[in-house]
């Protein structure tokens, strides 16, 4: 391990399944070596396997979700059985095992929030030899509007329905009143 005075940095080569895992780090003083700090919040490593083939990602509904919605996103693989991790951008935190069936994960998020807006992808790991992870999936973008589309539509049809039936009434109104001028003789 190399140390400057405030940072250490570690190095593994010829990496191998074997460093699979969660890592911590402690530290201690140069004045008080048999010291050390509480270990820090755990790291974990996958090491991805490049000859696993890369999963498909996708989400129901298409498009934008909205505010308060449910979405469900699915990890696809030919082959299996395997175990499926959701991945969110921005978070290293987030891996989230997905409910699986063989060859499909899926994720549902219930009551979607500005907070689930996002690029998304999956791996995988086949259950049968849980060696290494996939390689992640194309990035996937979740997009949250703040309007239902379904409840927007219908207020779309409602407002055209509306204003058709407004001027089939005021032509009504004054089609006699047209009717009446029309057939006026002049004089």
């Amino acid at each position: 391990m190399e140390s400057n005075w405030d940072m250490g940095e570690f190095a593994i080569s010829s990496i191998n399944w074997g460093h699979n895992g969660n890592y911590t780090c402690s530290y201690a003083l140069r004045e008080r070596p048999f010291v050390f700090s509480a270990p820090s919040d755990p790291l974990e490593l996958l090491v991805s396997d490049p000859k696993l083939t890369r999963p498909t990602i996708s989400k129901s509904p298409t498009g934008s979700v909205a505010l308060g919605g449910q979405v469900k996103i699915q990890c696809e693989i030919q082959g299996g059985p395997a175990k499926f991790y959701l991945h969110k951008d921005g978070d290293p935190a987030a891996k989230w095992p997905m409910e699986n069936d063989r060859n499909v994960g899926e994720f549902f998020i219930s009551n979607v929030n500005w907070g689930h807006q996002g690029n998304y992808t999956c791996s995988y790991a086949f259950t049968t030899r849980l060696a290494g992870f996939s390689v992640c999936s194309d990035p996937l973008e979740l997009l949250i509007s703040d309007v239902d589309s379904d409840h927007l539509h219908r207020i779309i049809i409602w407002t055209i329905r509306a204003s058709g039936l407004l001027i089939l009434v005021l032509l009504l109104l004054f089609l006699p009143f047209i009717l009446n001028r029309c057939s006026k003789p002049r004089s």
